[in-house]
């Protein structure tokens, strides 16, 4: 309570096969920084195993006062998060993604957003709220909402997700 809450909550598996929980904490609906977090889980996933550990938190022009719903994955031994920031009520919501070689970081930022409206050439609008599934043939899919084109609803998107260079690159 004293951060504001605990949302976005999502889990990721280790190679050691421990689950972690990942989330943000709401501190942007106070004043205060928000944070995303991550700590081990016990087997059955119903608690936390372990102290959380601070992960990112806004800190680049872009992301406005909040950074949010992550994800995060491991591809080749590297970690990826990928993460929403600044409001999304507007265009300006965008996905964020850093790396790191272990899932505590440290974590270093892509610069700028990764996808955002203006690198998607207004594909999408205010892309954010991601996921990262795999589909049947072994195909990475980056699953996320935007805004339609009169910015009345936010709609879902399932775009394929290459791999180049160690990075994640949106096929559009």
């Amino acid at each position: 309570p004293d951060e504001g809450g605990a949302i976005d909550a999502s889990t990721f598996r280790t190679d050691d096969g421990t689950l972690h929980l990942v989330w943000k904490n709401d501190g942007n609906c106070c004043g205060k920084d928000t944070w995303i977090q991550t700590a081990p889980l016990t087997p059955d996933g119903l608690a936390l195993a372990g102290e959380p550990v601070r992960l990112l938190m806004q800190t680049e022009a872009w992301e406005g006062d909040l950074i949010e719903a992550p994800v995060i994955v491991e591809r080749d031994g590297r970690w990826y998060l990928f993460y929403s920031a600044n409001s999304y009520g507007g265009l300006d919501y965008a996905i964020g993604l850093a790396t790191a070689d272990s899932p505590t970081g440290p974590w270093e930022k892509v610069e700028g957003p990764w996808m955002s409206t203006e690198r998607t050439e207004s594909r999408y609008y205010g892309p954010g709220g991601q996921d990262l599934v795999v589909g049947p043939d072994g195909v990475d899919f980056l699953v996320f909402h935007g805004w339609n084109a009169t910015i009345t609803e936010r709609d879902l998107h399932v775009i394929p997700l290459d791999w180049e260079d160690g990075l994640p690159v949106p096929r559009f």
